[in-house]
């Protein structure tokens, strides 16, 4: 920039308005808050000024700090034959040995080498395919009469493994043919038996073998076999349909035909072993299934006395807009402060998938419109106990332009206190309100029989005849108030309850040793590290 003012000859007055004319997106957002905030004598500072404005805002020394470590961490590019190394470690395997032997110096010529023995692998095999049939024609000119010639080369065949099969005993004697396996093996073959009977799913199947050394397998099919049997193979599904007659034989891999389907792909430790030395990624999953805690115990709405006459109050979901409140929610911001919009976060496919789910079956209730306000924060998803999503706004920077009310959450020890002689308790999980809004609600009842902490509505009763009183004036005063519950984290009538982190009943109040079991099962610390 400072270049262009030196070569365009700009005044300095008038550096600053070119300046800011080039600025783009949050840069521009950026300073139309500083007009905002310094009305005209925006433009009345010097372009020095300005810049350490901007260079305070984007480029923070605890920014530039970072980006110098960075700097002077930095490797040195890795070597040639590093280079080598990987690209070599990555090629297929009917090449890799070729190319690991050469012992190239520089990447182009191994490149080279690879590309050229991938293409003479491919030329071979278009002339295996025209050998094998020039072969098959010899061999059968020589059983009536005729020369043998000698071939001009070896033939080579790709055999895959199938089924089993019954050998006969006829048998006869072939040119030499190199066959190779699956594995990439190349054995050598000089007899064929004619005649077979392939015994497939309890149909026999005619079929010529050669004689090899197989390990655990009893018979390889070849390809010429299963085209000229008709036969589909279905990858995906793991299936090989073979016609026979006016049927259909379905052969489902090696899992039998009650196979349960996966996705997942099970590969063996030293397998996994070989991809990591290649330098592949290993990701650790830990995948445990949680159930959302009910506390209704299986109960029903119709099962609990008194709460059964409000079914209002505890819908399956919140039924629509709240009405005009009390108190409303509004977020009170420091004067003068500019609107913020942060980049949205990056989502996986299916996080994608499940915010456009969320936000149409919102916005069909009507709880959220379209808006075109500068401001603008960041969706995220936090996962719940029942593997669900919870879909959160990040308001980070929204927070930081907020004044900070000053509403203190009650004490815990005053809010036990009240307990004192209750036997009976019942406590309400309501949906979507805060903690200013229930205190004003149920300020009629507060210190008598209720207790309201966050979203949590705790009434407490000495008796059966009181507690029913007392939980049927709640109820009556939600469904005015048009304010909602879920009923399976509702407790109620119990003599015994957990509340802030307590255990509650007639004969007082107890420390939960659920939640102190980590601290007591602590080991000692045996280094000053672990005591920090």
């Amino acid at each position: 920039m400072e270049s262009v003012f030196q070569i365009s000859g700009f005044a300095i007055e008038n550096q600053v308005k070119f300046a800011t004319y080039t600025l783009l997106d949050a840069a521009l957002t950026w300073w139309n808050s500083q007009i905002i905030s310094l009305g005209p004598d925006a433009y009345l500072m010097t372009w020095e000024v300005l810049k350490k404005k901007m260079t305070d805002k984007y480029c923070p020394q605890s920014e530039i700090k970072e980006l110098e470590i960075e700097l002077w961490n930095l490797k040195s590019v890795a070597d040639e034959t590093e280079k080598i190394d990987k690209y070599v470690s990555g090629l297929p395997d009917n090449i890799y040995g070729s190319v690991k032997a050469s012992r190239h110096r520089m990447l182009d010529e191994t490149i080279e080498l690879a590309n050229d023995l991938m293409d003479q692998k491919l030329r071979t095999y278009e002339e295996r395919q025209i050998n094998n049939k020039r072969k098959a024609d010899d061999s059968f000119r020589n059983k009536h009469g005729h020369q043998q010639q000698t071939p001009k080369r070896q033939n080579v065949a790709r055999v895959y493994n199938m089924g089993t099969s019954e050998k006969k005993p006829y048998c006869e004697n072939l040119p030499n043919y190199d066959v190779e396996l699956a594995d990439g093996k190349i054995v050598g073959v000089d007899t064929i038996m004619r005649g077979c009977t392939l015994n497939f799913l309890s149909h026999p199947f005619n079929i010529d073998l050669m004689p090899i050394e197989l390990g655990s397998f009893d018979v390889i099919i070849d390809m010429d076999w299963l085209r000229r049997c008709h036969v589909m193979i279905v990858c995906d599904e793991t299936l090989v349909r073979v016609p026979y007659g006016n049927e259909t034989l379905i052969f489902h891999g090696n899992e039998g035909n009650n196979r349960r389907e996966s996705r997942l792909t099970v590969i063996s430790c030293s397998k996994a072993q070989e991809y990591m030395a290649k330098g592949c990624q290993i990701f650790l999953a830990q995948i445990s299934t949680k159930k959302e805690e009910d506390r209704s115990e299986g109960k029903q709405l119709e099962d609990v006395p008194v709460v059964r006459d409000f079914p209002e109050v505890f819908p399956k979901d919140l039924p629509s807009l709240p009405p005009a409140r009390q108190v409303e929610f509004q977020i009170d911001l420091i004067p003068g402060a500019a609107p913020v919009a942060r980049a949205p976060y990056r989502l996986a496919p299916s996080e994608m998938k499940e915010l456009s789910e969320q936000l149409q079956e919102i916005y069909d209730k009507g709880f959220i419109r379209p808006s075109s306000s500068p401001w603008g924060a960041s969706v995220l998803f936090v996962k719940k106990k029942d593997g669900s999503f919870r879909m959160c706004i990040d308001y980070h920077m929204l927070n930081k332009l907020t004044l900070k009310n000053r509403y203190p959450l009650s004490r815990i020890d005053d809010l036990f206190d009240q307990l004192q002689g209750s036997s009976l308790y019942s406590k309400i999980d309501l949906r979507s309100v805060f903690m200013n809004l229930m205190n004003r609600v149920c300020k009629p009842y507060l210190d008598k029989f209720v207790i309201v902490f966050i979203d949590d509505i705790l009434i407490y009763s000495k008796d059966e005849k009181e507690h029913e009183e007392h939980l049927k004036a709640i109820l009556e005063l939600l469904k005015k108030e048009k304010l909602y519950a879920k009923f399976s984290k509702c407790e109620f009538w119990i003599p015994k309850l957990q509340f802030l982190s307590h255990i509650i009943d007639s004969r007082g109040i107890y420390v939960d040793l659920a939640k102190i079991e980590s601290i007591k099962d602590w080991s000692s610390p045996k280094t000053p590290t672990e005591i920090h």
